[in-house]
């Protein structure tokens, strides 16, 4: 708990004292199961997200690329929405499975849109599963 006290004086200190912040929220990337190496080396996702007109879904939709040389069996994604101060709103998980080497694959999911005020979404990457 002590640690989160001293890393939040830090962040506010920088940007009270240079006018820059200091902290980010981004997770950093995560390992990749396959073969030790980051995961952003090898799987692209771009993508971006929507709110319905009927203001009752969200709509995320991209596309993902796989680097690798060998087919991969799942990629598990999160998708999170927060608000303006960075407190998470909701998330969810989805898979998007058999993606050949070196292909891209389109994704669209739909999630109910929440009545608080959603800021800023993110999709992370949470599991790469390769083919046998």
């Amino acid at each position: 708990m002590r640690v989160k006290y001293k890393t939040a004086i830090l962040c506010l200190t920088s940007l009270i004292v240079l006018g820059i912040p200091g902290c980010s929220q981004e997770q950093k990337p995560q390992e990749n199961n396959m073969l030790g190496e980051r995961i952003g080396e090898k799987i692209d996702v771009n993508w971006t997200w929507k709110r319905t007109v009927d203001q009752t879904k969200n709509v995320v939709y991209g596309v993902i690329k796989n680097k690798t040389d060998q087919k991969l069996s799942q990629v598990e994604l999160e998708f999170r929405t927060q608000d303006i101060n960075g407190a998470i709103i909701q998330k969810f998980t989805f898979r998007l499975e058999n993606i050949d080497p070196d292909a891209r694959k389109p994704f669209t999911q739909d999630y109910p849109a929440q009545a608080t005020r959603e800021d800023s979404g993110f999709v992370t990457i949470k599991k790469v599963i390769p083919a046998p």
